[in-house]
């Protein structure tokens, strides 16, 4: 059998029965999660933008655009309610153990495509948990048996998003119930179209809009091939491992085939890593160590003379740039910023989920300008790509000193949020746009998944009503 072929097996064995209740439970928690970060990027400018294009495209009423319900195809509706999602730079990363330090990416960026084609199927809750609990195993094992996602893509110029051209086919096409044959077909087809380019946010390259389409545009296609494969359209089934297939030009043939047909003995989704900050996920360390020591010593940015932050060679090489990075022109380079991101956990001793913090006016203070000047990121080689503790020194004018260190930031598995800071980040991200009662109702929707016969009953709650 191809590979393609043992993950359709994959795929269509694995059934609701199967999941342990905690794994129900973290499934839940990730949609909440995801959802909060979703409505947080509604009227965001890309969000704007896409909307306004699919208004105009038009399309059969399937599925809902989160916030401002307008009726479109699944295919739009993972495309518009993918790119909010992604705007907000607060989606969760993937990680294979409780202890991982080695993140694979956002695997709820395959969220919004489930609850596309969940809603265009009537598919019930049961069934959308399941594709949900197997998208996030799928991803973080396809990043796994490639070097940690970005240890080998990465050295190609590719983008860790790819795995969105080859997963989504398989969870689409689970709710839309296609054979192994048509799974296979469709994952080739998908697969063999896909490829977003790591200029999209390298860390020598400013970052523009574009960053937000990386996984919703591949699902967008990917949901595509898996229509054309529903009706007969066929697909290489050795995409993987055939000739100028995907392990050979986009891995460099360095790939794991035997890791990416070996299954797991644990659901890896109760590992997830939270973000409660909306920056780069190697960055919530350095603005917690840094905000905390701001509130504690009272320290007033004009009396800063040098804060040096202690990290991995990664943080520079992605989120330390100065050319680039340290006066950031855009939200999307401002959230990947080690400077901009540090110099606000200091100014306003916090970092907030509102978003208020990357206004286009924001990124222009005098004062968060002047504090990132006075930054110097000094890297430990031995901390690599991980998720590395931060160190922090904040030097004063009067030669007053002060140092602090975290090791995991919270919404690491083992600093994790509870079910109540959860739903105290969707409180934060929501609020502005739906008011408490029609919050309260999404929560409980979402904790009743799992009882529901079909998971529009969970949709229909996120379009604004106002305040």
């Amino acid at each position: 059998m191809t590979v393609s072929e043992q993950l359709a097996r994959e795929t269509l064995e694995l059934t609701f029965d199967e999941l342990p209740p905690e794994v129900v439970s973290e499934a839940k928690r990730r949609i909440l999660d995801t959802l909060a970060c979703a409505i947080g990027g509604f009227d965001s400018p890309p969000s704007d933008l896409i909307q306004s294009l699919v208004r105009q495209l038009g399309g059969p009423s399937e599925a809902t655009v989160l916030g401002s319900g307008l009726r479109t195809s699944a295919m739009n509706a993972a495309l518009v309610n993918g790119v909010m999602l992604r705007f907000t730079e607060a989606m969760d990363l993937g990680l294979m153990s409780r202890e991982g330090r080695h993140p694979y990416g956002h695997p709820s960026e395959v969220i919004p495509s489930i609850l596309a084609v969940g809603e265009r199927q009537h598919s019930s809750g049961r069934d959308v948990i399941t594709a949900i609990v197997l998208g996030y195993q799928l991803l973080n094992r396809l990043s796994d048996a490639t070097g940690g996602g970005t240890l080998i893509m990465s050295r190609w110029g590719w983008k860790h998003e790819i795995r969105g051209g080859f997963i989504v086919p398989l969870v689409a096409g689970k709710l839309m119930g296609l054979t192994g044959r048509q799974l296979v077909n469709a994952v080739g087809i998908s697969g063999a179209y896909t490829g977003e380019l790591g200029i999209l946010d390298h860390g020598a390259e400013a970052v523009t809009m574009a960053r937000d389409l990386r996984f919703p545009y591949a699902a967008y296609k990917a949901i595509l091939a898996v229509l054309m494969a529903e009706r007969g359209m066929e697909g290489p089934s050795r995409i993987y491992e055939g000739h100028h297939g995907f392990g050979e030009v986009m891995c460099g043939g360095r790939i794991d085939m035997e890791r990416l047909i070996r299954r797991e003995e644990e659901f890896c989704i109760v590992h997830t890593c939270t973000k409660w900050y909306p920056v780069n996920g190697r960055l919530p360390a350095q603005v917690e160590v840094l905000s905390g020591l701001a509130t504690e010593h009272d320290i007033q940015p004009d009396a800063v003379a040098h804060i040096k932050i202690t990290t991995s060679p990664r943080v520079i090489e992605h989120c330390g740039e100065p050319e680039s990075h340290r006066h950031p022109q855009t939200k999307e380079t401002a959230d990947h910023s080690a400077y901009y991101t540090a110099a606000v956990a200091i100014v306003d001793r916090e970092l907030r989920l509102s978003l208020d913090q990357f206004t286009p006016e924001r990124l222009q203070d005098r004062l968060l300008n002047q504090l990132a000047d006075r930054i110097e990121l000094v890297a430990v080689p031995e901390w690599g790509d991980s998720l590395a503790p931060a160190e922090v020194e904040i030097t004063m004018n009067d030669g007053t000193s002060y140092t602090g260190r975290v090791e995991h930031a919270k919404g690491h598995p083992l600093n994790p949020v509870s079910g109540k800071d959860l739903e105290e980040k969707f409180r934060a991200m929501a609020s502005r746009i739906m008011s408490s009662d029609q919050i309260a109702n999404v929560i409980e929707a979402i904790y009743r998944l799992d009882e529901v016969d079909d998971v529009h009953e969970l949709t229909k709650t996120l379009v604004c009503t106002g305040k």
